[in-house]
């Protein structure tokens, strides 16, 4: 008797699992109004730590000359070809400085005359007089804007000419006073999509806000975008031809900001000033030849085509 009444629940169950999906229970997602498009957070890079290597360059009176780093794939995407009868002059251009606390931070790109090659973000932990590149170059891109926030926060806009000519809109992100800084995307999604990060604004660690220029001179080619996971993810919440505007919290800020750039047309070169006891000091330079790539060298096998 127990056997039957064991076959019994054996064969029941069997039945269940093989009865046809109409007479299962369904589950249906109420229509409505559409919900805002979110871009889905990619797992981030990871950190590349500081590993407490000795300065990369040293200011002494002469202006700094960042090293080449003449590879084909920088090149290969921005459709240059460089040889010793025709060499890629490179230059330096830097576009913003800031710091935070005492850690002072320079953006900007190197390029060709006719093309970004790759970007350049600058550290210096003891007030200019030594710097580190702080995050690996990242190759057909260049950094336009910073903003930082409570001593440990900041934020870099960017984008990148991807491998099939289209721009994409990045930030690198850093939450340990830019010690270490991680690469985020905008947008994600294969779809091709042209654009550039023209303002970024966090009023807390958590949630800010972001303009992009959608690069394009039909219909509208505005898009703002809020995070509330300090740029891990993105919701679109307006589209529009004329730029947003972003509500700003009132801050103080009286105080003149310590740093500044100044473009030397003379010397070719960036001269790096400190505010002290109310004068400006030039604490470091840089200089804006870099010199010519005659040939280049790769990495890694390339290919040119659509990102993975």
């Amino acid at each position: 008797m127990k056997r039957s009444r064991k076959l019994m629940t054996i064969w029941v169950l069997a039945l269940a699992a093989t009865a046809p999906l109409a007479a299962q229970a369904t589950f249906e997602i109420p229509t409505g109004a559409p919900k805002p498009e979110v871009f889905r957070p990619q797992p981030p890079p990871e950190e590349k730590k500081d590993e407490g290597k000795a300065p990369l360059l040293a200011y002494e009176g002469e202006p700094l000359k960042l090293p080449q780093e003449c590879r084909a794939e920088a090149f290969l995407r921005a459709g240059l070809v460089c040889s010793e009868e025709s060499p890629c002059d490179m230059f330096l251009e830097l576009v913003d400085i800031t710091n935070i606390q005492d850690r002072v931070l320079l953006i900007g790109n190197i390029h060709t005359p006719s093309a970004t090659i790759a970007t350049v973000l600058l550290r210096s932990d003891d007030a200019g007089k030594t710097w580190t590149e702080a995050f690996e170059r990242v190759d057909a891109a260049g950094l336009e804007m910073v903003q930082t926030l409570d001593g440990q926060h900041g934020w870099i806009g960017g984008q990148q000419t991807t491998q099939d000519h289209a721009s994409a809109p990045f930030l690198l992100v850093t939450t340990d006073g830019g010690l270490n800084w991680v690469r985020r995307p905008v947008w994600s999604g294969d779809e091709e999509r042209h654009g550039a990060v023209i303002e970024i604004y966090f009023d807390e660690p958590q949630h800010g806000f972001v303009i992009i220029d959608r690069l394009t001179s039909e219909g509208d080619s505005y898009e703002l975008y809020e995070s509330m996971n300090s740029g891990l993810s993105w919701s679109i919440r307006q589209v529009s031809s004329e730029m947003p505007t972003i509500r700003r919290r009132m801050v103080a800020n009286d105080a003149e900001k310590p740093w500044r750039l100044n473009e030397d047309r003379g010397a070719a070169a960036y001269e790096v000033e400190h505010l002290v006891d109310g004068e400006w000091t030039k604490v470091s330079a840089f200089a804006g030849d870099l010199g010519a790539c005659r040939s280049v060298a790769a990495d890694k096998p390339f290919h040119v085509g659509r990102e993975p």
